[in-house]
């Protein structure tokens, strides 16, 4: 029942969204975010939030990642464009809806960081926020693997007079819908990764009672407040491997810090 209503949902808002798009941004974002928050709700995810989104310039946020859940879960709480695989775009419906909503893909050869650092740092120039997923792949949620600094270099296209605003995201899918932890095999009733197949793994998931899914927003550091991008991207990690520790009631085993945070100008408006 909840995936027939979710294919009829977005039978439903595409013709809607592709007829009202061009002629108004503002509706096709409201349309956006409400088939992101009607999937959170056939899904049963009950997502909780802390901290707000950057609302300053121009912004980056990087995020961990636990499952393509975690895309409807972002985008029910904030406006941005995704940065997804180039393979995604290939996938049945969802690849249609990436490139529908404008998903920015890049490939993952280390060989074209460049070209997509320069492509990514345009759609920023262009006033889109971004959201990335730095580990390169999704995991089981209980650990933050490296992130790759690549993704960082875009810092190093923006002009002077546009500095780049960095905001770390942890996203966690700690426990049921009824508070019951979510540890051992039942990880993965949420989490997908390694070898799972999407469409399996979606059904069950719209046969399930429902999680609570739990978002940081960390604070926003300027890019240019770092010595390169390989410590902004340490910076981070530890950020959201911090909050997914919090969330997963283990705080004490998150990522030390050898990178303080900077400090923001007061005077600059976050």
């Amino acid at each position: 029942m909840r995936f027939a209503l979710f294919l009829s949902m977005t039978a439903l808002l595409v013709p809607v969204y592709l007829l009202l798009r061009p002629l108004s941004r503002a509706a096709g974002k409201a349309i956006a975010g409400g088939w992101f928050r009607g999937a959170c709700r056939l899904c049963g995810l009950d997502v909780r939030v802390a901290g707000a989104p950057c609302r300053a310039g121009t912004t980056l946020l990087v995020a961990n990642h636990v499952s393509y859940l975690d895309v409807p879960v972002i985008g029910s709480l904030v406006d941005v464009v995704f940065v997804a695989k180039r393979e995604v775009a290939d996938w049945p419906l969802f690849g249609f809806l990436a490139r529908l909503v404008g998903t920015a893909f890049i490939g993952r050869k280390a060989s074209g960081a460049a070209m997509q650092a320069r492509y990514l740092s345009r759609r920023l120039k262009a006033g889109e926020r971004l959201l990335a997923f730095p580990e390169g792949t999704s995991t089981d949620g209980l650990a933050v693997r490296p992130f790759k600094t690549a993704l960082f270099a875009v810092a190093e296209r923006m002009p002077a007079d546009r500095p780049l605003w960095i905001q770390p995201v942890s996203i966690s899918y700690p426990r049921t819908a009824d508070g019951r932890s979510l540890s051992g095999g039942l990880r993965d009733l949420y989490a997908w990764h390694g070898d799972m197949t999407l469409l399996p793994h979606l059904l069950k998931v719209f046969g399930l009672k429902g999680a609570q899914v739990e978002v940081i927003f960390h604070e926003p550091v300027l890019a240019t407040a770092f010595a390169d991008r390989k410590d902004l991207a340490h910076y981070c990690r530890a950020e959201v491997a911090l909050g997914v520790s919090m969330a997963m009631g283990r705080w004490r085993t998150a990522v030390p810090r050898s990178i303080a945070a900077p400090a923001v100008d007061p005077a600059i408006t976050v």
